[in-house]
């Protein structure tokens, strides 16, 4: 069976951090003396996530309200304070380290996050949406294979470089990424979604990754792991028939 609700809330509880107390005063030294190789897929990386951490953080109100179980909607009100934590860490890098802003974010990056997303949120605001259809968009396509494939690529573009803050603060964002993404995962499955619908969803997922436009990410490794989920979902309904 996936992982219940109050276990993903001390799991939230267990990896928060202060996005202040991560020193980028290195990094500043470290990034002027990367070569622009190694700089322009971080720049585009960075600039992805300063617009998608600001949005899927805004998006979540709906979220939160939607949720009729009082346990869930702590989850979700807690994956908001962690999305609001991520935006302004990446802001922090965004303005003392890199230079970069929200238009420097790849167009399509910005469609699905700036868009797409606040969309359903709305929709699922006035009714007019599940919140299964807002999980499975934001949690599944969003988080689960936009976001893991960005944040792995991240990880490994910054592997040998001096940015040990940036570094640092992108392992904790990932690390909280993963309970969310277990959080959208036990919604769907609560929700009954069959597998087939969840496997079109990731076929969708590897395409909306592709709106990086970097070869280092690796949309189809994103989206497998979450075959992995989407196969728990089918055990653990069928134990609970």
């Amino acid at each position: 069976m996936l992982t219940g609700y109050e276990h993903l809330l001390r799991a939230a509880d267990r990896l928060r951090w202060d996005e202040a107390d991560i020193d980028l005063r290195g990094d500043t030294r470290a990034w002027a003396a990367l070569d622009e190789v190694r700089r322009a897929p971080l720049r585009r990386l960075m600039a992805g996530f300063l617009v998608a951490e600001e949005a899927v953080a805004a998006a979540l109100h709906p979220f939160v309200a939607a949720a009729g179980d009082p346990v869930v909607r702590a989850c979700f009100a807690a994956q908001q304070a962690d999305e609001e934590r991520h935006a302004r860490f990446f802001a922090r890098v965004a303005d003392e380290v890199v230079g970069v802003h929200p238009h420097d974010a790849p167009r399509a990056v910005r469609d699905l996050f700036t868009r797409r997303l606040p969309d359903t949120a709305m929709a699922l605001a006035r009714g007019d949406a599940t919140l299964a259809d807002g999980v499975a968009l934001y949690h599944l396509i969003l988080e689960g294979v936009v976001f893991a494939a960005g944040q792995e690529a991240l990880v490994q573009a910054l592997g040998d470089t001096d940015l040990d803050g940036v570094r640092a603060g992108a392992a904790r964002v990932q690390a909280d990424e993963r309970w969310h993404v277990g959080l959208g995962v036990r919604c769907l499955q609560d929700a009954g979604l069959a597998v087939e619908q969840l496997e079109a969803l990731l076929a969708r997922g590897e395409c909306a990754a592709r709106a990086w436009g970097l070869r280092g990410v690796d949309a189809e490794r994103a989206a497998q792991v979450h075959r992995r989920r989407v196969a728990l979902c089918q055990t653990g309904r069928a134990v609970s028939r």
